[in-house]
């Protein structure tokens, strides 16, 4: 069973990368604890108004030839009832305008009504869509991804969208390097 905000990342192998990945999230359940910065990680969401960050470190196994997407993927289908359907098109449609075209989402199929295969609900955005990228050459010590100085390694797109955007359109991601990247949650109001 995997917990939100882990002393140390969760390691994760496929047929096409191996890595690690960290998820941090503040403890919304209890007011009183996140305004005081005493508990995981509390001192690096001190002064931020994001609600969780995920990061990811991955070797490729091969080069790859396509666009990378990062996403989620859920078990099985969730039924939305007709205003939660529509509160979640917005949240996609305001994020669309963010990423583009590049974003995927579906609430999967349901399954009831007959015979599979039935798509699972899926949120998927291209890798350019992350926040912080490290790119540590082959041979070289990528960062611990619960680093305490972890926000002030590699680039980041709220220092320089264009330039970040940029850079990752550029960027073949191939066997060798480590790759790291961070996502931040939307910011609380």
């Amino acid at each position: 069973r995997k917990t939100a905000t882990p002393a140390e990342p969760y390691p994760f192998q496929n047929s096409n990368a191996e890595g690690v990945f960290l998820p941090l999230h503040r403890p919304t359940y209890d007011a009183a604890l996140d305004k005081s910065g005493d508990y995981r990680y509390g001192d690096h969401f001190r002064g931020r108004k994001r609600l969780w960050e995920f990061r990811v470190q991955l070797r490729f196994k091969r080069d790859l030839d396509k666009t990378l997407q990062i996403g989620i993927e859920l078990e099985d289908y969730v039924p939305l009832n007709a205003a939660a359907k529509q509160l979640m098109g917005m949240t996609v449609s305001a994020l669309r305008s963010v990423v583009g075209n590049g974003l995927y989402h579906s609430v999967g199929d349901d399954p009831k009504p007959g015979a599979g295969p039935f798509e699972k609900p899926v949120f998927m955005m291209p890798m350019w869509a992350c926040d912080q990228l490290i790119v540590t050459p082959e041979g070289e010590e990528p960062p611990k991804l619960n680093d305490p100085c972890f926000s002030d390694f590699g680039i980041k797109r709220v220092d320089d969208r264009r330039a970040f955007v940029e850079e990752f359109s550029t960027l073949q991601f191939r066997a060798g390097p480590t790759y790291t990247v961070a996502f931040w949650g939307i910011s609380q109001f």
